[in-house]
């Protein structure tokens, strides 16, 4: 039998399991020569459908070595622990349109560069950003309804002013050893 190509695998897995969250390639298997992991993200709505709504929707598929994956546009919720302690992460932005960040979605993510997030969040589980002692961010989206316990724990480097006045749920330790806040 013929050994199949990354690609081929993949969209077998997509026809074969309709409830897949995450695939993640390792350093050192072979993707096809010339062709950006994220090609993959496209097929982000054949996937989604066992997560019933929940904030488990999060489907990717990227090197798991690298250090700023693209996401694909139309994302609309970053699920629970999808980089937790994803440690070389070095993500600059997240697509417009992702209205919920889950449950330690980046946990311990260290080098997570994030300046600001999307406008259209809402919703920022617990322990989301917990340890990403780079992250920067100077303000939130001003439709932010809830920020979990200890979403922001640990952030050293956060530097937020103020809050929006949309939030009606901030958990406790939200903002513990956050020692550059204005």
């Amino acid at each position: 039998m013929a050994s199949k190509t990354l690609s081929e695998n993949i969209n077998q897995a997509i026809s074969d399991f309709g409830s897949i969250k995450q695939a993640i390639i390792d350093k050192g298997v072979e993707v096809p020569t010339g062709t950006p992991t994220s090609q993959y993200g496209a097929k982000i709505g054949e996937i989604q459908g066992g997560g019933g709504g929940s904030d488990e929707e999060f489907i990717s598929v990227i090197e798991r070595t690298a250090t700023n994956p693209t996401l694909p546009s139309g994302l609309t919720k970053i699920g629970s622990y999808v980089f937790y302690n994803y440690k070389n992460l070095a993500l600059t932005t997240l697509p417009n349109g992702v209205t919920s960040i889950g449950i330690s979605a980046f946990d311990s993510c260290t080098n997570l560069a994030l300046t600001s997030l999307p406008s259209s969040v809402t919703s920022i589980g617990k322990y989301a950003f917990n340890g990403c002692t780079n992250l920067a961010l100077t303000s939130l989206p001003s439709g932010l309804t809830t920020i979990g316990y200890a979403t922001f724990s640990s952030c050293t480097n956060l530097a937020l002013t103020s809050l929006p006045s949309s939030v009606t749920s901030i958990g406790n330790y939200a903002f513990y050893y956050c020692t550059s806040l204005a």
